[in-house]
């Protein structure tokens, strides 16, 4: 993930796919939409491209659904690495707006999860944009031992959020 992430290797995004895709079509999820965690702007053009897009665009491909960019960062955010678990949730507490996605039944794709922050905050913006449910995939799970009870909702790299 670093490699897609940091060293441009944008190859992976597809095999990163591929292999979600494969487990994400045996779980029975009846999915409408697929979208991607969004990069503000800002950090879009630094980087030049959203690597959580690059992994959903093909995966959206692969489980024959569209892909809709439903979410946007209405904010810049610091970047999660290096804040505390508590301070994850705060970063980007209304950091994100979707789009009219009236009862649609949304898969959320991002690269890697720690605490579920970002997620949760995004989850938060397509419920109240009318999403039905939203399912989660990730390609990367980081384990951290000081996360908090109220906190540990992710168990699994593909999660479930009901209405």
């Amino acid at each position: 993930m670093r490699a897609l992430k940091y060293r441009h290797a944008v190859s992976l995004a597809n095999l990163f796919a591929t292999k979600m895709a494969e487990e994400i079509s045996h779980s029975g999820w009846l999915l409408d939409v697929v979208c991607a965690v969004p990069l503000h702007r800002n950090r879009h053009f630094q980087r030049g491209y959203n690597q959580s897009t690059l992994i959903a665009k093909p995966l959206a491909k692969k489980l024959g659904k569209p892909y809709r960019p439903l979410l946007k960062r209405v904010r810049p955010t610091e970047p999660q690495t290096f804040l505390t678990q508590e301070s994850r949730f705060t970063n980007v507490q209304s950091a994100f707006w979707a789009v009219a996605a009236h009862d649609l039944t949304v898969l959320l794709v991002d690269d890697v999860i720690t605490t579920g922050a970002t997620f949760a905050a995004c989850q938060r913006a397509l419920k109240q944009a009318g999403a039905r449910f939203v399912y989660s995939a990730v390609v990367a799970r980081t384990v951290v031992d000081d996360i908090s009870p109220k906190h540990r909702t992710y168990n699994s790299e593909l999660t479930r959020e009901d209405p």
